[in-house]
C-alpha cells in the first residue's frame, strides 16, 4: 500500500456519493480495511439523520426566553448645546496658535502661489470633516452597543 489513508473529507465525500473513488482510491479501499470501515460508519451516520426526527419540545420556549433578554433601553439624548460650547473651545485651540504665529507662518508660504495655498488648505479641511465625522459616528455606535447590554 502505497498511499496514505484517505483524508476525512474524502472518505465523507465516498460516503454520501458525492464523488466517485479514483482508481487509486479505490485499489487503496480494497486494500484498507480502516478507510472502509470510516466509510461504512459515515454512511450510518447520514442515513440515520435521515431519518431522525425533529426535536420538539413539550413546553413553550419562547415564553421561557423571551423575558430573560435584555429591553433595549431608550438612548438618552444629547443636548446639542453641550456639543457648541465644545467645538468652540476645539476651534479656539486650533486657531489662536495659528493667529499667534502667523507672520512665521507667512514666510513659510511665500514661494507658494497663493490658489495653491488654498486647495491644500481646503483639501486638509474635507479630510479632516471626513475623519471627525467617522469618529463621531464609531463612537456613538459603540456606545449604543454598550447601552443595549
Amino acid at each position: 500500500m502505497k498511499q496514505v489513508h484517505l483524508s476525512e473529507n474524502e472518505v465523507q465525500q465516498l460516503a454520501m456519493k458525492l464523488q466517485q473513488a479514483d482508481p487509486l482510491q479505490a485499489q487503496h479501499l480494497r486494500e484498507c480495511a480502516a478507510c472502509k470501515t470510516a466509510i461504512a460508519s459515515y454512511q450510518a451516520i447520514f442515513t440515520s439523520l435521515k431519518v431522525m426526527e425533529s426535536p420538539a419540545f413539550d413546553f413553550d420556549v419562547e415564553q421561557l426566553v423571551m423575558p430573560q433578554l435584555p429591553q433595549p433601553q431608550k438612548a438618552v439624548s444629547n443636548s446639542q448645546w453641550s456639543i457648541i460650547p465644545t467645538i468652540g473651545i476645539a476651534v479656539a485651540v486650533f486657531c489662536i496658535p495659528i493667529f499667534i504665529m502667523s507672520r512665521f507662518l507667512s514666510n513659510l508660504a511665500k514661494g507658494i502661489p497663493e490658489y495653491t495655498l488654498y486647495i491644500i488648505i481646503v483639501t486638509a479641511l474635507v479630510i479632516a470633516g471626513f475623519l471627525g465625522r467617522e469618529m463621531v459616528t464609531s463612537y456613538r455606535e459603540k456606545i449604543r452597543l454598550l447601552n443595549f447590554y
